[in-house]
């Protein structure tokens, strides 16, 4: 369970939905992420405390809500420093 509470739903679906508008078929986590904030960088710490990974954890808790699903998890990807960490992607359903 992600440590994000339910008014953190209206953010993610106003992004969510911004980018489907763009036609796109899947985002990552890593996308929405860089949407929401601007930039993404790793957390360099544990799954439980990331707050990179409890993004990624409240999106498959309210994926039905948001009309996504992960097709994709342990991506690789480079964060904006270069680091390599890892994302999963989303498709619209």
């Amino acid at each position: 369970m992600s440590f994000f509470n339910n008014d953190f739903l209206s953010v993610v679906q106003k992004h969510v939905e911004q980018i489907r508008a763009k036609g796109d078929k899947t985002f990552s986590t890593v996308d929405l992420i860089k949407k929401y904030t601007g930039h993404f960088y790793s957390d360099e710490t544990n799954a439980h405390d990331s707050i990179n990974a409890n993004i990624g954890k409240f999106l498959k808790e309210n994926s039905p809500l948001l009309r996504i699903e992960e097709k994709a998890a342990d991506q690789p990807v480079a964060d904006d420093a270069g680091n390599q960490t890892k994302t999963s992607i989303w498709e619209f359903i």
